[in-house]
């Protein structure tokens, strides 16, 4: 979670961060030189949150759910359904144009939300409630 915490903080700085292989890619602008030296010291959490962003934000959505549905009374945890709670990587402010949860640009064909995090939303909702 790490890497994808520092990768909120780059986008925010107005860093774009990609993998080459086994290096990072980090275009921007020269004023987030500090946060770039903290993408460097956590290369491989970064490298794996670049690289598998499906599976991290479900872990990250996950834990977020988790943490809601625990925090509800005793008639909700009887329920069959929870509530659905909301849910963003941190650090992300939404803007326009950009997906709510991870703040990654939305294309032409998207309206709320990038792929990625609409695949980590259906891998989430789609686990037993015992196996989240």
């Amino acid at each position: 979670m790490e890497g994808l915490i520092l990768l909120a903080e780059a986008r925010a700085a107005g860093l774009k961060v990609e993998a080459d292989g086994g290096d990072l890619v980090i275009r921007g602008p020269r004023s987030a030189e500090p946060i770039v030296r903290r993408l460097l010291e956590h290369k491989p959490a970064v490298l794996a949150a670049v690289r598998s962003p499906i599976e991290v934000r479900a872990q990250v959505f996950r834990q977020q759910v988790e943490a809601y549905w625990s925090e509800l009374d005793d008639e909700w945890q009887k329920c069959s359904h929870q509530p659905i709670p909301p849910v963003a990587l941190p650090g992300v402010v939404p803007v326009p144009g950009a997906c709510p949860l991870c703040g990654d640009p939305l294309g032409d064909d998207r309206l709320y939300r990038c792929v990625a995090c609409e695949e980590a939303m259906r891998i989430i909702l789609a686990m037993p409630r015992d196996a989240q």
